[in-house]
């Protein structure tokens, strides 16, 4: 074949990997190209690399440990003490809600040990005990008066 049609045909195969080349390497097996894969001698198809260091989960020689056991290593953890896989942090605060311990009780409020909870500052925690403090003097005093 000569012609047009035989340079088309030449370069679909070309292409397609039956003629001019060998097949690509995959030496895991995972589906990953040995050229694109992050961990070319581990199988890890999804290609994990949590901390970015450019080779797979799989290969990495000190795996990141995960204290909680929520998926996510210790070192990325917001609460590396409290299983929380979704790292929620609804007050923004770098510390997940899971570790933010925040408790109303019977008009007490208790602030976490970062200083901060679901908003709550320890200043203004403070701020609220001693507002509170003045209005039961405040009551104390007018009930002594009319007694």
């Amino acid at each position: 074949m000569r012609g047009p049609g035989a340079i088309v045909l030449g370069a679909l195969l070309l292409l397609s990997g039956v003629a001019g080349g060998a097949d690509p390497v995959d030496s895991d097996g995972d589906g990953v190209v040995d050229v694109d894969d992050n961990c070319p001698h581990d199988a890890n198809p999804h290609q994990e690399d949590d901390d970015g260091d450019g080779h797979g989960d799989v290969c990495d020689a000190t795996p990141h440990p995960d204290g909680d056991a929520d998926g996510v290593p210790d070192v990325h953890d917001n609460c590396p003490h409290d299983a929380n896989a979704h790292q929620e942090d609804d007050d923004g605060d770098g510390h997940g809600d899971a570790c933010n311990v925040v408790a109303q009780q019977a008009g007490s409020i208790t602030v976490d040990g970062q200083g901060s909870g679901s908003g709550v500052s320890p200043s203004l925690a403070a701020g609220a005990v001693a507002a509170a403090l003045a209005a039961g003097a405040a009551l104390v005093l007018f009930y002594r008066r009319r007694a």
